[in-house]
């Protein structure tokens, strides 16, 4: 007879999956992009402007590092925690 495994499931460690990308925190429209791949960022340096509900929003860096994709264009409708953009691991 076997007994189902009783080891957990691994963990997921959301803060690395959630500073591993940047995403969009409210739905809306992308009006602006600021940098492109392959750029050096600053935590709080501004990626991209995203407009909802007659508001630009600056979209910010939520670390340093080197955006490795741009998942976005300008003018494209995005969803809220859609990924805009990811940092190079």
């Amino acid at each position: 007879i076997t007994s189902p495994s009783s080891a957990a499931p691994p963990q997921v460690n959301s803060t690395a999956v959630a500073l591993s990308s940047v995403r969009a925190p409210i739905p809306g429209v992308i009006t602006a992009i600021s940098i492109c791949a392959g750029a050096e960022v600053e935590v709080g340096q501004e990626l991209c402007k995203l407009e909802a509900m007659k508001m630009n929003n600056s979209i910010r860096a939520n670390r340093s590092g080197i955006i490795e994709s741009i998942h976005i264009s300008i003018g494209q409708h995005v969803k809220h925690n859609e990924t805009l953009m990811d940092f190079a691991k």
